[in-house]
């Protein structure tokens, strides 16, 4: 019996082997709802090295940089590349790509649940 109680509501959308005009990986429009639990979220600006375009000032630009770090229930079908979109309180919406999934197991050798990680998913 596991302890885990993920609480925040979220929806997966899988991979497929498809691609859009952009070149990206397209997802299913079918998408499983489930909730996680969220263990890190990182989500700031970060000034970017000198631009090829820059003038004697020297110009720098403002990247959004953010990550994070959730947790699923064990019976989740997840891989890397799929997608986490996640609703918080406030009404904020994130969409988060997978870029590692760890499968963590109890003292006993059994999954208790699924630790991944991810970054910020920019779309159109």
């Amino acid at each position: 019996m596991t302890t885990l109680r993920p609480r925040t509501p979220c929806t997966l959308s899988r991979k497929t082997s498809t691609f859009d005009r952009y070149g990206r990986e397209q997802h299913k429009l079918q998408r499983r709802s489930t909730k996680c639990a969220i263990i890190h979220m990182y989500n700031e600006t970060e000034k970017t090295s000198v631009r090829a375009d820059s003038s004697a000032s020297r110009g720098r630009s403002d990247e959004q940089v953010a990550d994070g770090r959730f947790l699923l229930k064990p019976s989740e079908q997840v891989s890397t590349g799929d997608l986490l979109e996640l609703k918080v309180r406030g009404g904020e919406k994130y969409v988060i790509q997978i870029n590692r999934v760890f499968r963590r197991p109890d003292v006993e050798g059994v999954i208790h649940h699924i630790d991944v990680e991810g970054d910020i998913w920019v779309s159109e």
